[in-house]
């Protein structure tokens, strides 16, 4: 274990390329090497972490789904549009930027099924409240409709 004070270095480092992105100090690039940086280090993070779980099924199998969904979304996307024209492989990217935005949506549907699944978050208990909560705001929308409707055939 180590303590939660190391996790300032990367905020601190990582935010550094960003106040000097704004302040226009360094290459143009900086914040694309420091994205690419970032999802490497996770990406090697996410191995240790498995690595270290060897002998924890349980939490193997919830660290497998975590790094399949969320570090396969986030790196493809990095590695397909951030990294080949940081690492001068082409122009641009492979793919669009904004269809490669897809491979977030299957981060958080993937996230949301592994919740389900492995049960980290008691959901059971807190659907029925998450669910009345939106059905109160849609309820609540289709009010200001209804009004917004009837004041606009008054004179």
């Amino acid at each position: 274990m180590f303590s939660p004070v190391w996790l300032l270095v990367p905020a601190a480092l990582f935010g550094s390329l960003i106040v000097a992105n704004i302040l226009q100090v360094g290459p143009d690039n900086m914040v694309a090497m420091g994205t690419l940086a970032e999802t490497t280090t996770a990406l090697l993070l996410g191995v240790v972490q498995w690595v270290r779980s060897r002998r924890e099924p349980v939490n193997r199998a919830g660290l497998r789904w975590f790094i399949l969904v969320s570090l396969a979304g986030c790196s493809l996307f990095v590695f397909l549009v951030v990294a080949p024209p940081l690492l001068g492989l082409a122009q641009t990217g492979l793919v669009s930027q904004g269809y490669a935005f897809a491979f977030f949506n299957v981060m958080h549907v993937g996230l949301a099924l592994g919740l389900l699944r492995y049960k980290v978050l008691n959901l059971d208990r807190w659907s029925y409240y998450i669910w009345l909560w939106l059905s109160g705001m849609l309820l609540l929308l289709a009010l200001d409709v209804v009004i917004l409707r009837l004041l606009q055939t008054q004179p």
